[in-house]
């Protein structure tokens, strides 16, 4: 996926921004994947990892998704990180076992505050959905990559308005 500069410019502010690996994983899961609090908090140290590497695609809730490499830099950062962890194992725990969705959120929250980011944690997927659609990907293969079960879901989303006008100055100036 190719990014304008604005995307270059506000995903280089949010990973300054996390300080650890873990948060630097959580950013690239989020902002680079797509993914929602409710997924990152579900997920098990065996759904990314595999005998100490990252999977080549990982499944989360019925849909597959294919780790970048900046996402798996940032991966294989916080498993380094990490003493002893077993596949059935929370891939991020929280005080009493697996991290709870709301202190996601908040931790997200204070990420982006670092960065100087408004918008709570819809940012993340607002941002994802709309750099696919920039660069001309399918709407429905967003809805897809998303999770939404509606289409009308991901139109929320995505900034259409921006979109339509950045994708026909981008086919104008290829021709």
């Amino acid at each position: 996926m190719s990014c304008n500069l604005d995307e270059s410019i506000l995903r280089d502010k949010i990973i300054l921004a996390a300080n650890s690996p873990r948060n630097r994983f959580l950013v690239e899961l989020f902002y680079v994947c797509g993914l929602g609090i409710k997924e990152v908090s579900e997920l098990n140290v065996g759904d990314v990892f595999s005998k100490h590497q990252v999977l080549p695609k990982i499944l989360v809730s019925n849909r597959l998704l294919f780790p970048s490499h900046s996402v798996i830099i940032a991966a294989n950062e916080y498993y380094a990180s990490k003493i002893f962890i077993q596949p059935h194992h929370p891939l991020f725990e929280g005080r009493n076992g697996r991290i709870k969705p709301n202190v996601l959120s908040q931790l997200l929250g204070k990420i982006q505050r670092r960065a100087g980011i408004k918008g709570g944690t819809r940012h993340s997927r607002k941002f994802f959905g709309s750099s696919l659609y920039r660069n001309g990907t399918d709407p429905k293969l967003i809805q897809f990559l998303l999770g939404h079960r509606f289409l009308r879901s991901t139109n929320q989303l995505i900034d259409k308005k921006e979109s339509l006008e950045t994708r026909a100055k981008h086919m104008i100036s290829i021709m």
